[in-house]
């Protein structure tokens, strides 16, 4: 899990919280340099994208882009305009 800035409100603190206490959840930084960012997301299962729907409709997501590159399967929600 890729930890958001504090300064983003659309983030759920609570999702957050629940994330951490799994042991399957590696938590990172928010900002992390390109090789570390891109070394993490080749050799991550899967990327977990819990986008919300209204929010990503008409929208795609850098970070899925990227792990699809990658080969790196992108587990995304319905309604988002990445799951298309």
């Amino acid at each position: 899990m890729q930890r958001m800035p504090s300064d983003n409100s659309g983030w759920n603190k609570d999702y957050e919280a629940a994330l951490d206490r799994s042991e399957n959840v590696v938590s990172l930084p928010a900002n992390l340099p390109d090789a570390e960012y891109r070394r993490v997301l080749s050799e991550a299962h899967f990327a977990l994208l819990p986008y919300h729907p209204e929010s990503y409709k008409d929208r795609g997501s850098g970070v899925a882009w990227d792990a699809l590159g990658l080969g790196t399967p992108c587990i995304v929600r319905a309604g988002t305009a990445i799951a298309d």
